[in-house]
């Protein structure tokens, strides 16, 4: 969820509408990346899908709002 609100893609009640941030974006993409290294041999099928594909749409967004 927090790659999602660095981009600008979903709102958190209450708080400030965030402007886009690549910069964290491409850290929490980071992160996740780090998690499914380290946890490899502990998830199940449907957690590393469900990492895999958090992973990738994140990437795809963040490609999507960089500057050409």
């Amino acid at each position: 969820m927090q790659g999602f609100y660095a981009l600008g893609l979903i709102e958190i009640p209450g708080a400030p509408k965030q402007e886009t941030n690549l910069g964290l974006a491409r850290s929490v993409i980071d992160d996740l990346m780090m998690l499914r290294e380290k946890c490899a041999g502990n998830l199940d099928e449907g957690e590393r899908l469900t990492l895999d594909k958090y992973i990738s749409d994140l990437q795809f967004q963040v490609v999507e709002r960089s500057p050409k």
